[in-house]
């Protein structure tokens, strides 16, 4: 292995590890979310009096309230990670390219054959020959296609934003709902919000 390949399977593999990490935390903090509420309900309490210490900001179930503005910041994320996956990719495969050896055998005298029964002379054909010995053309680890995997997050993250801006044009549009609202409303939370 050269020290590309070897570069591409670190960085693999610590994106890897880190997405292992976050569910693992993710699954052991909802653990500890259930074990709080199971001790209450048998302690007899009631689980709205909960500080709420394992929840996390923007969940659903944390009580904050729900926003468009999430759509945004998702959208954001979303755009500029699948923009910077892109360039990583494109990149990786652009520097992966190297000066190969002559082409092959059979590609050559096949090229050569194609060319002499389209009546090329034969010294022309024996330069052509002499020619494809010491050039040497370039070869492609990594397929320059590689790099629109990128177009994948580009386009989750364009439709939070475009979710975004269609949203708030609702609740501009909606201006006298807004004023008549009370203050302990709850349609403005999460729809899986309790």
């Amino acid at each position: 292995m050269d020290s590309t390949e070897v570069m591409l399977l670190l960085v693999t593999m610590m994106g890897v590890g880190i997405v292992i990490s976050a569910l693992m935390l993710r699954y052991k903090r909802q653990e500890l979310r259930h074990r709080e509420r199971m001790a209450a309900l048998e302690k007899g309490l009631d689980l709205s009096a909960l500080s709420g210490a394992f929840d996390m900001p923007g969940a659903p179930m944390s009580g904050v309230p729900w926003t468009p503005r999430i759509y945004l910041l998702r959208g954001m994320i979303w755009l500029f990670t699948g923009i910077g996956l892109s360039i990583f990719l494109f990149n990786l495969a652009f520097s992966t390219r190297h000066l190969g050896g002559p082409a092959n055998l059979g590609e050559t005298l096949f090229e050569v054959q194609r060319l002499r029964n389209m009546g090329v002379p034969e010294d022309q054909l024996k330069e052509l020959l002499e020619q494809s010995k010491h050039n040497p053309r370039p070869t492609q680890r990594i397929p320059n296609g590689v790099g629109f995997l990128g177009f994948v997050p580009i386009g989750v993250g364009l439709a939070y934003l475009i979710f975004y801006a269609l949203e708030g044009r609702k609740t501009k549009a909606l201006p006298s709902q807004a004023s008549t609202r009370s203050p302990g409303d709850s349609s403005m939370k999460h729809p899986n919000a309790p």
